[in-house]
């Protein structure tokens, strides 16, 4: 993937032409694995050609809490030539086992979305481990429920228990604080994410893009992740860490009791 170097100067351009078709990158891993019967899982080979392009093409690799801070700051895009953030979802165990070393030895930020009851069971992180790796200052921890149940199904009382629970008990287990949330499968409304905001959550993150008017003024509850797959070719991959990504990713419409996929 050294090819990189060749191309990421013209996308540096055209942020300069189309900034508004710009938006700091924010990637999701799953499993670190061969195994095909793990959704979402890429090969460790694939993970670590995709960590030796970030490092030798010079990106900077920033925490999660970054990508909210330049929101807020209405920080522009295109100052950042190589800016992107790595996040990993559901919490499996060959993070540790596989990627954790990686990230280490290039001393990369990482997120890690976890579902509360997944914690301990076999093939997920423990809790002993998170906080082993929490004592390293580049991990940071976020919600991703605590079922991974499709939030648009849930009545409200399901939905306080999913988001509202699983901040208090990660909270309680870790000592840490829970700022950041993630969709499961992207799913959400406006109600969903009021009752994110009253859980005091700084800010959550979908695959889904909005098509609204309040989507380009980059509300801090529905901030843009896209997935990593091991299905990529060099070009699509090169498309997702440029920026310009989102551009191909899902849209959806927002009406008030939930999202239409288009």
């Amino acid at each position: 993937m050294k090819r990189g170097n060749i191309y990421l100067p013209i996308f540096s351009a055209l942020k300069t032409i189309f900034p508004c078709s710009y938006d700091t990158p924010v990637l999701i891993y799953h499993a670190i694995s061969n195994n095909k019967d793990i959704p979402g899982g890429i090969p460790f080979k694939i993970f670590k050609r995709h960590m030796d392009f970030f490092k030798q093409n010079q990106y900077e690799v920033v925490p999660l809490k970054r990508i909210g801070e330049m929101q807020i700051e209405k920080d522009e895009p295109e100052r950042h030539c190589h800016l992107l953030c790595l996040t990993f979802d559901d919490g499996y165990e060959d993070f540790l086992n596989s990627a954790w070393s990686v990230l280490k030895d290039y001393n990369f930020p990482v997120a890690l979305f976890l579902i509360v009851k997944q914690i301990g069971q076999k093939g997920y992180l423990s809790l002993a481990q998170i906080k082993e790796m929490l004592s390293s200052g580049l991990i940071t921890i976020g919600s991703h429920t605590m079922e991974h149940r499709y939030l648009l199904e849930l009545n409200s009382e399901q939905l306080n228990y999913e988001i509202k629970e699983s901040k208090k008990i990660l909270e309680e287990s870790l000592g840490c604080s829970i700022d950041f949330f993630s969709y499961p499968w992207g799913g959400f409304s406006p109600r969903i994410e009021e009752i994110v905001k009253e859980a005091g959550y700084k800010a959550a993150f979908t695959t889904n893009q909005l098509l609204s008017r309040r989507r380009r003024e980059k509300d801090n509850y529905c901030l843009k992740r896209m997935t990593m797959s091991s299905e990529d070719s060099f070009w699509r991959f090169l498309v997702k860490v440029s920026g310009f990504g989102y551009c191909f990713s899902r849209k959806i419409k927002i009406k008030d009791q939930g999202i239409n996929i288009t």
